[in-house]
């Protein structure tokens, strides 16, 4: 008989219940789609540029799979990570963390498709002003993430210097916890503007990307002169 430790059976069933609620919101994703089919066009739209007027359209069955098949695939994705990562088990001390954030990427997706068919059976409305919000809890719920992470190949801030030393690992993303949940606040001006929705959204993910970086080999080089 094959003994684990009470903090493995928990982890395994939280990451089964994480997965049993991401496969509900993805048959969901799909049941939608199925229920709207009939009042679906041939052709689809699927993206919207800056003016809010759309400009990529796909064939309506394959914007009917399109999403449901992307977030099975980000599901499996997710459950295997930990198993693959070399370092697995420091993705296990954050799971809780983890496992939101598995939840909130498979629903925002679910969302997204939802926003999506609504366009395209009639209703009108600013895309982007419905979009927002969702992005805004996005980014709120990777910041949390960030501050919780610990060292590892997958999820996080991977540079070559948060790799290379955990204590720059813990400083970079400290900072990046801070800034995501500032630009989860900042997205919300795509709610308020939705002319300049696009740059509220993009515009601070890509500067924390940006100061993250920077802030990393900067880091790294204040604590590896000062060891």
């Amino acid at each position: 008989m094959v003994y684990i430790s009470a903090a493995t059976y928990r982890c395994i069933m939280d990451a089964r219940r994480r997965n049993l609620l991401g496969i509900g919101i993805t048959a969901v994703t799909g049941l939608a789609g199925v229920a709207l089919i009939g009042r679906l066009p041939e052709q689809v739209a699927i993206h919207f540029g800056p003016s809010g007027q759309p400009d990529n359209y796909v064939g309506k069955q394959v914007a009917l799979v399109l999403v449901p098949v992307f977030q099975a695939v980000m599901l499996g994705m997710f459950a295997a990570l930990p198993r693959i990562d070399p370092l697995g088990e420091n993705i296990r001390k954050f799971q809780g963390a983890y496992n939101r954030l598995v939840v909130v990427v498979i629903g925002f997706l679910g969302y997204i498709h939802v926003i999506l068919l609504l366009w395209n059976i009639g209703y009108r409305f600013d895309v982007m002003q419905a979009v927002a919000p969702a992005v805004a809890v996005l980014y709120y719920i990777i910041g949390v993430v960030m501050e919780r992470a610990e060292q590892n190949w997958f999820v996080g801030i991977r540079t070559p210097w948060t790799l290379s030393n955990e204590q720059v690992w813990q400083d970079t993303h400290a900072l990046g916890g801070v800034l995501f949940k500032i630009s989860g606040l900042l997205a919300l001006g795509g709610l308020l503007l939705p002319r300049y929705g696009v740059v509220f959204v993009a515009a601070p993910a890509v500067l924390t990307a940006v100061i993250t970086t920077v802030y990393s080999y900067w880091d790294y080089r204040q604590v590896t002169q000062g060891a």
